[in-house]
C-alpha cells in the first residue's frame, strides 16, 4: 500500500512539471480533500471552489461526478491568449445544488381542501415541485394557498412548511426540493476565456441580500466576460438558467467590459425567469440550446448593445446537451424540444 502511495505522489509530481510548460489538470471529485494538491485523481481536490481558485489561465479543471453543494465564484481571471477550461469527467454527472431533496409527512390541513402541512426545520428560500417540473410560488399565508394551486408558505417561527400542490393533488403524489443556499451556482465575473463545459446547476434562485435588476440568480452567471462559453450544460430550477450581462449591471446603458461571449449545445428548462438571457449584449451568440417550461422567455437578448458587433441566437440544429435529471425524479427518457418565445427585446 505504502509503494503504491509513493507511486501516485511521484505520478502527480511528474504532472505538475509538465503543467509548467503547457498549462496544469487539476481533478476535484467526491472523495477527494481540500488540503491535497490536486494535480490527479488520486490527490484531488473536495470543492469545486478550491479548484477554481487554484487555476491559473490556461489550466484545465476536471470534476469527477456527483451532486456539489455549494456556490461558485470566479473573478478577475483569465487570458484572452489561453483557454482556461472547467468541465465535468463525464458531461451530465456533475450537478451543482443550490436545492437538496426532501422527504416530508405532509398531512391535510383540516377544514381545507387543498392545503397540506409538514414538519420543516430546514430553512426554505425555495419550493420545487421536481416531478412537474414547477417552481412554487410564495404566498403571504397559508389560507392564501386554498385559493390557488402551485404556492407555497413556510413559517420559519413554528417549522412548518404549507403548500398547495400545482394540480390540487394530494402533496404525497409529488417529489419536492427546498433551496437552501442564496447566490448563483457558477459566477464568473469580468472573466477572460473560460470555458464551463458538461456541468448543470439547480436550485439557485435567492440573492445574498437583494434582488438586482439586469442580474438575476441564476445557475450560470457571466458578467462582464470576454470569449467565455458554456457548453453542454443545464440549468434548472433557478432564478434564470444562464444569464450573461455584457453590462454593468442593473442599467441597459452603461457598457462593460464584457462581450463576444457564447452558450452552446445547452439545456435550460423549469427556471422562474429566463431560460437563456444576455443582458447588454455585445456579440454574444446563443446558439443549438433548447429552452423550455421557463416562467418568462426561452432565451433572449435585452438591453443596448455596446457596439455593432452582430449577436445571434441560432436554434436550427438539435441541442447535443447531455440529459440530467431532476433531482427526485425518475424518467426512462427524455426527448422534448420546445423553445419558447424566443426574441431580442
Amino acid at each position: 500500500m505504502k509503494a503504491r502511495w509513493k507511486f501516485a505522489v511521484a505520478l502527480c509530481a511528474a504532472f505538475v512539471l509538465q503543467a509548467a510548460a503547457e498549462g496544469a489538470e487539476y481533478f476535484v471529485n467526491k472523495q477527494g480533500n481540500d488540503a491535497n494538491n490536486g494535480a490527479c485523481r488520486a490527490t484531488s481536490f473536495l470543492t469545486i471552489q478550491k479548484g477554481v481558485d487554484t487555476l491559473k489561465p490556461g489550466d484545465t479543471l476536471t470534476i469527477g461526478p456527483g451532486e456539489y453543494f455549494e456556490n461558485v465564484t470566479l473573478s478577475d481571471f483569465g487570458d484572452l491568449n489561453k483557454e482556461t477550461l472547467i468541465r465535468a469527467e463525464l458531461p451530465g454527472t456533475v450537478v451543482l445544488r443550490g436545492d437538496r431533496d426532501v422527504d416530508l409527512d405532509f398531512a391535510q390541513v383540516p377544514g381545507r381542501r387543498f392545503v397540506y402541512v409538514a414538519d420543516c426545520e430546514a430553512g426554505v428560500l425555495s419550493l420545487h415541485e421536481a416531478d412537474t417540473l414547477t417552481n412554487l410560488a410564495p404566498a403571504a399565508d397559508p389560507d392564501a394557498l386554498e385559493f390557488g394551486p402551485g404556492r407555497y408558505y413556510y413559517d420559519a417561527e413554528a417549522g412548518k412548511l404549507y403548500l398547495s400542490t400545482s394540480d390540487f393533488q394530494p402533496a404525497s403524489r409529488h417529489r419536492y426540493t427546498i433551496g437552501v443556499l442564496r447566490g448563483n451556482g457558477f459566477h464568473l465575473f469580468k472573466c477572460r476565456r473560460v470555458v464551463l463545459d458538461g456541468l448543470a446547476a439547480c436550485g439557485y434562485r435567492t440573492p445574498v441580500e437583494r434582488e438586482v435588476l439586469l442580474l438575476p440568480i441564476s445557475g450560470f452567471m457571466l458578467h462582464e466576460t470576454r470569449q467565455c462559453v458554456v457548453r453542454r450544460s443545464t440549468a434548472l430550477f433557478n432564478g434564470s438558467g444562464i444569464t450573461i450581462n455584457s453590462g454593468v449591471g442593473s442599467n441597459t446603458n452603461q457598457p462593460g467590459e464584457g462581450r463576444g461571449n457564447l452558450v452552446e449545445d445547452c439545456r435550460a428548462y423549469a427556471n422562474r425567469l429566463d431560460g437563456i438571457v444576455a443582458y447588454n449584449p455585445d456579440g454574444e451568440t446563443i446558439r443549438n440550446c433548447q429552452s423550455f417550461l421557463n416562467q418568462t422567455y426561452g432565451a433572449r437578448f435585452y438591453g443596448g448593445r455596446a457596439s455593432e458587433a452582430r449577436c445571434s441566437i441560432d436554434i436550427g440544429r438539435p441541442s447535443r446537451a447531455v440529459p440530467v435529471t431532476p433531482p427526485g425524479v425518475r424518467v426512462r427518457t427524455t426527448a422534448v424540444r420546445l423553445v419558447k418565445r424566443v426574441g431580442f427585446r
